[in-house]
C-alpha cells in the first residue's frame, strides 16, 4: 500500500469510476507490481477507483475516527442547505459497499477498525438532516 499526495480527476459519479485521469496515473503505473492499493490525495472529490490493476483510493474529509466529521461547513455547499450532507450520506455508502480494511482520512488517524465507522457516520449525518429539516 503507498499513500500519496496526489490525486486525479475520475469520471462517472461517486458510485463508479468508468475513467480516471491526472498525474495519479502516470505514478501508480510506474509502481512495482507488489504495491497493489494506493491511497491518493490533493482533489477535490472522494474516489475509489482500479488504475492499471491497483485499487486507488481517496477519502478525504469524508470522516474521521469515531464517524466525525472533520469540519461540519465542508458538506455545505450553499448556505442552510443539507444537499452536501446527502452527497456525503451517498459517498460513505458507496465506500461501505467496498468493504475497505482501512480508511486513510485526510485528517486524524488511520481507522483500522472500519466494521462500525460507515453506521456512525450514517449515524450522525443522518440525525443531522433530520433536525434540520424537521
Amino acid at each position: 500500500m503507498v499513500l500519496i499526495h496526489e490525486g486525479g480527476f475520475p469520471t462517472g459519479d461517486y458510485n463508479e469510476c468508468p475513467g480516471i485521469s491526472g498525474p495519479i496515473v502516470d505514478i501508480v503505473k510506474r509502481f512495482d507490481r507488489a504495491v497493489d492499493v494506493v491511497v491518493s490525495g490533493h482533489t477535490h472529490r472522494a474516489y475509489v477507483c482500479n488504475i492499471d490493476g491497483r485499487l486507488v483510493a481517496f477519502t478525504g474529509d469524508l470522516f474521521c475516527a469515531g464517524g466525525k466529521l472533520y469540519q461540519l461547513h465542508a458538506v455545505e455547499y450553499t448556505y442552510g442547505s443539507m444537499e452536501g450532507v446527502l452527497f456525503t450520506l451517498q459517498s460513505v455508502q458507496a465506500l461501505h459497499k467496498r468493504r475497505p480494511d482501512l480508511c486513510l482520512p485526510l485528517h486524524g488517524e488511520p481507522i483500522t477498525e472500519v466494521a462500525g465507522i460507515f453506521g456512525l457516520t450514517n449515524k450522525r449525518l443522518g440525525n443531522r438532516t433530520s433536525s434540520d429539516t424537521g
